[in-house]
Order: structure tokens, then sequence, then C-alpha cells
């Protein structure tokens, strides 16, 4: 058997192993193993810790493929997206992205991963001008300023309170329409002279949140949830959210300098005409959480949806990995159906796959055969998962069954399946592996931020993936 094909130095280029047939072999140090495949690539230790390159569908995996997303999508997966796509960038402001360019995310200046999103629509248009004609003001006038916004420019504009008694200083999109059931608002928002925001929705007396920027708290009522997050270091700029379940097309949201913390829902006040707060970046969009800014202007936009996918080359029917993955939804958001954090998948009676049921908070690991699956879950509630948290995934699949360990902050489990129908290995294997993929019986994109995959060509130990950090 000879091996030739990379010279001293290459870090690209192939091997060929001759004759054609099982051998196995070293290749720059790195032992090399091959069934029926005649060429591997060069290793690449940011993508495989020992084994092969593996950028194509011939080209079978070694004994380990270990991928990080902190900073790059490595040759061998592809990417699209077809629209530009905004991130938080490493000192907290707002980047874009350029059309099927990924973006990797940032939060308090430490790099989270590779963003990917579902398709989501900004339905407010001049999202970022207020004082456009498209916003009406009550009690208040918004003019265009220097203030810096989020994203670094000199954009942001400022809303200052009309001298009155008993007013409500506020602006809205009164044009829009919204869509029966979850819909989620966000805004950037600084304080200027003033720091009491409020947002609270036409023709509903029950919900409305408020905002104190002073000292970064939020505090929902009814039964709407909301977020604030600080955008970048001492920038003293807010994202604030609030998500609500619209009953009809009339339930547009209003923002306004609220009365007070705890004010009442639009509770009038008495401004002296000095108050201002500053804002950028609006969103309205279906859906229970906020998803990354879509800038607007004459018109409403859409995100396109994100796609990660590569070819699965493992051989075996026997295998085990980690997945670290921040999924973005909210514990007991009540979706009501599987979303895959990450599948391999011949078909859609063969797959392997992890998913996540956030109604009742539920993990599962499936590995489906001919139709019949197997499969491993944590019990209900356990994790109690909060949006954006990073969760460490442990998996195993081999003769005796499928295997699930998951950490988060809250909690630590381990989860099996032993029955008969567990144990049987796959008819069609896997050829393709996706993140955050609607395929398999999911039927809707999960979003979120991926850090790193680890894939071992075999049953790795239940000590071993227990003690994976």
């Amino acid at each position: 058997t000879s091996v030739t094909g990379i010279g001293t130095g290459q870090t690209t280029g192939t091997v060929t192993v001759t004759p054609a047939g099982p051998t196995e072999g070293t290749v720059r140090g790195v032992a090399i193993s091959k069934t029926s495949y005649d060429t591997y690539g060069p290793p690449d230790h940011d993508q495989i810790a020992a084994g092969v390159d593996a950028n194509d569908a011939n080209v079978a995996w070694g004994s380990e493929f270990t991928k990080s997303f902190l900073s790059t999508v490595s040759p061998g997966w592809t990417f699209s997206r077809a629209s530009s796509q905004t991130y938080e960038k490493s000192d907290g402001t707002l980047g874009t992205v350029t059309s099927g360019n990924p973006a990797f995310t940032y939060s308090g200046g430490t790099a989270q991963g590779v963003l990917l999103e579902g398709a989501r629509t900004n339905l407010l248009k001049y999202s970022e001008q207020f004082d456009n004609a498209a916003w009406t003001k009550n009690a208040a006038t918004i003019s265009a300023t220097n203030i810096t916004a989020p994203d670094g420019n000199a954009t942001a504009d400022t809303l200052k309170a009309d001298a009155g008694t008993a007013t409500l200083p506020r602006f809205a999109d009164t044009s829009v329409n919204v869509t029966a059931g979850p819909m989620t608002v966000s805004v950037y928002a600084k304080a200027g002279t003033y720091t009491y925001v409020q947002v609270y929705l036409n023709n509903n007396v029950t919900e409305w949140v408020n905002f104190d920027l002073s000292g970064g708290t939020a505090s929902a009522n009814g039964s709407s949830t909301a977020t604030i997050t600080p955008v970048g270091e001492a920038t003293g700029w807010y994202r604030l959210t609030m998500t609500y379940t619209a009953a009809g097309t009339d339930r547009r949201p209003f923002i306004m300098l609220g009365a007070s913390a705890s004010a009442t829902r639009a509770q009038a006040w008495s401004p002296v005409g000095t108050e201002t707060v500053h804002f950028s970046g609006t969103q309205l969009e279906v859906g229970s959480f906020a998803s990354s800014y879509i800038p607007t202007t004459t018109a409403s936009v859409t995100r396109a949806a994100t796609s990660l996918a590569r070819p699965w080359n493992f051989p075996s029917n026997n295998f085990s990995g980690q997945i670290k993955v921040r999924p973005q939804f909210a514990y007991n958001d009540s979706k009501g159906a599987y979303y895959n954090i990450v599948i391999a998948e011949y078909n859609t009676d063969n797959y392997f796959r992890i998913a996540v049921n956030p109604t009742n908070d539920v993990i599962y690991v499936t590995r489906r055969v001919a139709g019949t699956s197997a499969e491993a879950a944590t019990s209900s509630g356990e994790l109690n998962y909060a949006n954006g948290e990073l969760l460490n995934i442990r998996f195993r699949a081999d003769t005796t069954g499928v295997y699930l360990w998951v950490d988060d902050s809250n909690s630590s489990t381990v989860d099996s399946c032993t029955s008969a129908d567990c144990k049987t290995s796959f008819s069609n294997r896997p050829t393709e592996i996706r993140f955050l993929s609607a395929a398999g019986s999911a039927s809707t994109l999960l979003p979120g931020v991926v850090e790193s995959l680890t894939i071992y060509n075999e049953a790795k130990s239940d000590a071993f993936l227990e003690a994976l950090e």
C-alpha cells in the first residue's frame, strides 16, 4: 500500500491510497482509516481533531469530527441566507453582514457562535426614522439628532415631551395591522433627561410593560412578557422587548414616556417639556421572541432564513458526540411542535436528530429507522430553559439504545432508551447533517446560535460523555 499526495508543510490537497480497498495508514502523523473510499483531505485541526478532512460526500470521516463555529464556517459546510442580517459585534454594537455571509455573534464581548435564524418580517416602516410622517406623535416631538445609535452611526432620534397637564407623550405606527397570535415588539432606547418608557397596546387594557432605563429593569403586566438587554459596554443603550398575544389586527403597540416605573397602562402625567429619551431600531414581528433587528424604510422587510449543512460521512451505526447551542425560545413557549437542534437525515423515515419541544421544555434524541423511532427525552419542565442559554448536549447511539445528556445552568440530566426498537441499526444511514433545520417532522425552523459540534465514530462511554464540558 502506498500513500501519496501531501507534501511537507502543505495544508490543502488530497491523499491517494493505492490500491483501492480497505486499508489504513498515517498522514502527517494523524491516523486515518479507509473503507471503500480512495481519497482523503489533509487534517484541519480546527475541524478534525483526529482522522481526516471531510469536504464532500465521497470522503469518510475519521475517528473524530470537531468543529467550532465561534468565528468561521469551514469548507465542506454549506451556508445560505438570501438577505442581510444584523448581529452583535465584539464591542457590543450592531453589525450587518451581507447576503450569503454568516454572522458570528457576541454577548458582552464573548464570542457565542454562528447566528442561525428563520425568516422574520419587520412590519413597521421607517424603523429608524421616527420623525417621518409614518409615525404618529402625540404630546411630543421627535427630531433627528446626532446621538450615536446602537450600530455606531449618529442616526438615533430623540423624543421630547410637550409641556402640559395629563398628557401621553407617545409615538406609534397607527397604520400597521398585526396577526392574531404571538407578537413581539422591540425598540432600542437610551435615557436622555428622562428614564421611564412604557409600551402598551391599542384596544387592550390588560397588557403593558414599564421600563426603567436608569436601573435596566422591566415590569410586565397581564400575560405579556418583557426583556431589557444592554447594548455594549456603558453605551446607555438597551433593547426593550414586549411579547404578547394579539386578539385582533388592531392590537398595535404604542411607545411612550411613562409616568413612572410602576405606571398603569397609558397613565397620563404632566411633563414640564424638557423630558427626553433617545430611540432607534424598532421592530414588530410575528413570534414569541425578538429576532435580530431588521431595518426598514418605505415598506416592511423580510430577513431570509439561514441554513447550515454538510454531508454526514460516518459509515458506522455507532456514534456519539456533543453539541453546544443557544436556541432562541423561552420556557413554555407554547409552540406545540418539535424543533430540530441538529438532524442527520437520509429521508423522513431514516434519521438521527436532537430536537426540543418548548411547550413542555423537553429535549429529545431520536433515531428513526424505516419509520420506527427510538427516543430518549428529558422530563417535562426539567431544564427550565431560558432564551439564549447555552445547552451542553451529549448523545450516543449504539446497539444498546440511544442516550442523552443535557446540562444548562439550572440542571443536569441523563436519559436513555433501551427498548427493542432502540437497538435497530440504520437500514439507510443519514447522508446530510443540518443545524436548526425544519426538516424531518419539525414544522418550522428553530433559530439559535451554534457554538460547536463534535462527533465520534464510536459509542463513547457514559463517563467520557458525562465529563465533556
